[in-house]
């Protein structure tokens, strides 16, 4: 089985206090036997001396490249159901986690405009995307909805969706809208041009089902008991896969293999990503199943998060995800193996994400990583990328 190693030199916004690592990263890629080895993404790196130093290892070398976050006022945000920008997850960790939109051409530009700025040149191998999704409940409830700017609402209805009638199921009440409205009196729905009827009446708008709870998995995607939540679901997850589509095509023009990072399978659907479409773009995907990370993208902290702000909207989610998977435990063994057996079927080499820094929000174990690689290789699965920065404190396989 294959090893990756992922390392940070640092990002946009605090760029890197990283000098030149390229003796440590051959280290501990020829530590470890890593094939290839993720790096990124502080512009200011010695990329050209790190890269060369890895291919003289024999290691192969992919630029680490955020695609719909990290970009700071250069993005165009994401905007909720009444029409307010994303807030960016709170947590320990050191990236930024406010979501862009996945239809703004600009957006769209970006990662591909970086690397040609910031990266083309030093003899990359690959790229390798990360952050290609929307906000996830961690952003708070309406963040969690996805992105419904004027463009990505134009795009959920040309996929057949029905915006007004989602907005009309989901929102959890007219007092919830009336105290947005209260903080902001110019956050009105962008892509309405009628108010919601509850608050136009005055009314409380009477109990509804609990439309946002899915039903029934097929593979990693989840399906939804009421039509117009599953088919706005199936085009926010269209609107990912053909956004990453174009950012891929430019990044192979140059000639660069792709890789990419996804949500584990539990949770990807739910944060837009179609982890069979993805992975059909790709030369790997690196699914995050970060069982012990009680940060963004670890299965705890967003499935706590995802109950907690769900349960607040008045949608209780008790164990249905579990129930699902055949789990008690999203982030148990069991449950592991069941998303390895969905990821071997991909037909895209898949290189599952395990976390070996040790920090106070990821008590990571070698016993924990052994354990993981042994599923991973039982399972058949091409090999694992150990993460998510090896020039931190880590525990070694």
């Amino acid at each position: 089985m294959a090893v990756m190693i992922q390392a940070s030199t640092g990002t946009f916004a605090r760029g890197s206090a990283v000098p030149d690592v390229t003796g440590r990263l051959v280290a501990y890629a020829t530590r470890v036997g890593a094939a290839a080895a993720i790096i990124g993404w502080d512009p200011g790196a010695p990329y050209d001396r790190i890269v060369a130093g890895l291919h003289e290892a024999g290691v192969a070398a992919y630029v680490w490249l955020p695609v719909f976050a990290e970009y700071g006022a250069a993005a165009h945000p994401a905007l909720d159901l009444w029409g307010r920008a994303h807030r960016a997850a709170v947590s320990d960790a050191d990236d930024d986690f406010t979501f862009a939109c996945p239809s703004d051409p600009a957006n769209i530009d970006l990662a591909v405009a970086t690397y040609d700025r910031s990266f083309a040149g030093a003899g990359w191998d690959g790229v390798f995307l990360d952050k290609i999704r929307y906000s996830s409940f961690a952003n708070g409830f309406a963040a969690g909805l996805g992105c419904y700017c004027l463009e990505c609402c134009a795009f959920y209805a040309a996929r057949g969706a029905k915006v007004d009638a989602f907005r009309g199921l989901v929102d959890p009440g007219d007092q919830a809208v009336a105290l947005r409205q209260a903080q902001d009196p110019q956050a009105a729905p962008r892509c309405s041009s009628t108010p919601h009827q509850a608050v136009e009446q005055g009314g409380h708008r009477p109990p509804v089902s609990k439309p946002l709870v899915p039903v029934a998995r097929e593979g990693a995607t989840y399906r939804f008991a009421d039509p117009v939540v599953d088919g706005m679901y199936r085009a926010r997850a269209d609107r990912i896969t053909t956004a990453v589509a174009q950012v891929v095509g430019a990044l192979r023009a140059r000639g660069l293999a792709i890789g990419l990072d996804l949500f584990a399978p539990v949770l990807a659907y739910l944060v837009g990503q179609d982890t069979a479409a993805l992975a059909g773009l790709a030369d790997f995907v690196k699914p995050m199943i970060y069982r012990v990370t009680d940060a963004p993208a670890g299965i705890p902290y967003e499935v706590r998060h995802l109950k907690t702000e769900l349960a607040a909207a008045g949608y209780t989610v008790g164990d249905r995800l579990e129930s699902l998977w055949g789990t008690t435990d999203l982030a148990g063994d069991d449950c592991l193996r069941e998303q390895f057996a969905v990821l071997r079927g991909l037909g895209t080499p898949v290189y599952t994400g395990v976390e070996v820094n040790r920090l106070g929000f990821c008590p990571t174990s070698p016993q924990y990583v052994r354990s993981t690689l042994a599923a991973a290789q039982s399972a058949g699965l091409a090999g694992a990328v150990l993460s998510w920065n090896v020039l931190a404190d880590t525990v070694y396989p």
